[in-house]
């Protein structure tokens, strides 16, 4: 048995730390007499004194013996990505047609249908159970069509 703290290795039914007198019997059993614990063959340390027994030595050994491992990143993270497509959120969308919006506001503006071409949903159900936010909401929406100020649900004016 070896104990790294006392750097002496004696031979196992006389094993004994010198720190807190734990002895290794025949057995492979080490017995602390201090504080009368009994430890089990497969102890590395000693918990009462912190001393190394020979396989916490031969454990480091093999460690050391264990090749170091280099990693060398030399990636550089080149991103030239450009968002050329700032105006237009979705690609998906289809342009729809002013003189489209024009006539649907113009004809059924107070339901709210040309919010509903546009995309715009719930606004357009607003319009059609307000009829049309009282007739004021749908001729700001007829002027907002005929002068390119009215959007669809996108952000894109209509074509």
């Amino acid at each position: 048995m070896f104990f790294e703290n006392s750097r002496e290795k004696f031979a196992p039914p006389d094993a004994e730390c010198r720190n807190c007198e734990a002895n290794e019997s025949a057995q492979g059993t080490i017995f602390v007499l201090t504080a009368g614990k009994k430890l089990g063959a497969a102890a590395i340390m000693c918990p009462h004194c912190g001393a190394g027994t020979e396989r916490y030595r031969k454990d480091q050994e093999k460690a050391a013996q264990q090749p170091a491992i280099n990693i060398v990143n030399n990636n550089a993270n080149t991103n030239s990505n450009v968002n050329t497509n700032v105006r237009f959120r979705c690609s998906l969308s289809v342009q729809k047609k002013q003189m489209d919006g024009v006539f649907l506001c113009l004809f059924a503006g107070f339901l709210g249908v040309h919010r509903f071409y546009v995309g715009k949903t719930g606004s357009g159900i607003l319009f059609f159970f307000t009829v049309g936010l009282f007739g004021i909401g749908w001729i700001v929406d007829l002027i907002a069509i005929l002068s390119d100020g009215f959007r669809d649900k996108f952000g894109m004016p209509l074509a």
